[in-house]
């Protein structure tokens, strides 16, 4: 009987330890409606709030695209927020992105940061016409 108490007491630390392990990596905007997913790396996940989307131009084959993204880290550091602008020429599928400074930065149709400017790209813009910029 001893050693019953002692095996189920050992398989109740273990599964109270996977739940801990498991809330450690909660992260809260995965399953939200209001946010949908950007990009996912190693470092964390970026979602572009839905509810931020601004249409700023709309003169096909140009568009401007805005919106606030949320960066949750995948150690549960502190959520950091960015306000994103995009332009994008449809026609020859080139993009630019607007920088801390102002200045818009030449994306091209293959951007340099890959995942991360295409994730952002494709976010805004299926957002706001329910189909990816880039293929």
């Amino acid at each position: 009987m001893k050693k019953f108490f002692a095996v189920a007491a050992l398989i109740l630390g273990i599964f109270v330890a996977q739940i801990s392990q498991t809330e450690a990596f909660y992260d809260p905007y995965e399953n939200d409606a209001n946010f949908a997913c950007a990009f996912t790396g190693h470092g964390g996940s970026m979602y572009l709030d839905l509810n931020s989307v601004d249409v700023q131009e709309y003169d096909p084959p140009h568009y401007q695209i805005a919106g606030r993204f949320v960066f949750q880290p995948s150690n549960n550091a502190s959520v950091i927020e960015s306000y994103i602008e995009m332009h994008f020429n449809y026609r020859t599928k080139e993009s630019s992105m607007r920088t801390n400074g102002g200045q818009w930065e030449y994306l091209g149709r293959v951007s340099p940061d890959g995942t991360f400017a295409r994730g952002v790209a494709n976010a805004l813009f299926r957002a706001a016409y329910r189909m990816n910029f880039y293929n």
